[in-house]
């Protein structure tokens, strides 16, 4: 099945673009349209994503106060405590897509592009590998949430990667792989 670019209606990349100091991260959601880029994911030339964020406000992780105003050092030890600065009060203004991302695990995990062929719609779901593997079936149940795909597609994805880690799956199944064509 080679689809043309006019059947495709739009596609979602899901992956973190920040991981915290204490070992959390940002998820997001991101809507594409640009055909080019939603080839060069699939085929693995960009897979990172760089976050543009504001930091309106530093915390001291001491006092817990505005870190410009306080009396504690960046680095020293205070009562068996290592001061550091953790923003507080940010804005996420944009997502790039890039080939290399400075922090290697901000990388799209999922990509789910929806499309329409004889008045049919298709989900095409393609399952990059993920940093943690949960985070896939938690990709999976937020495109439900946001009635990105059906229940039926839900379920059909996370039976294909409960036996799967990584790669495309189409529901309805078919035959042959969906593919862009860029000419």
């Amino acid at each position: 099945m080679n689809n043309s670019l006019e059947n495709l209606l739009v596609a979602y990349v899901f992956g973190p673009v920040l991981y915290a100091i204490e070992g959390g991260r940002i998820d997001v959601i991101i809507k594409l349209t640009n055909f080019k880029y939603i080839h060069n994911i699939i085929n693995e030339n960009w897979r990172g994503l760089s976050p543009e964020i504001r930091i309106n406000r530093w915390t001291c992780s001491i006092c817990n106060e505005d870190y410009e105003l306080c009396e504690h050092s960046y680095g020293e030890i205070y009562n068996g405590k290592k001061c550091a600065a953790f923003p507080k009060d940010t804005e996420g203004l944009a997502t790039s897509l890039v080939k290399e991302p400075r922090d290697k695990r901000c990388r799209i995990e999922d990509l789910l592009i929806i499309y329409i062929k004889n008045s049919s719609k298709y989900f095409v779901w393609h399952g990059f590998k993920p940093n943690r593997v949960e985070k896939r079936f938690k990709h999976l149940q937020e495109a439900y949430d946001e009635k990105l795909i059906t229940a039926e597609a839900l379920h059909y994805f996370a039976r294909y990667f409960s036996e799967n880690l990584i790669g495309t799956a189409n529901f309805p199944t078919s035959k042959t792989k969906f593919s862009l064509s860029l000419s």
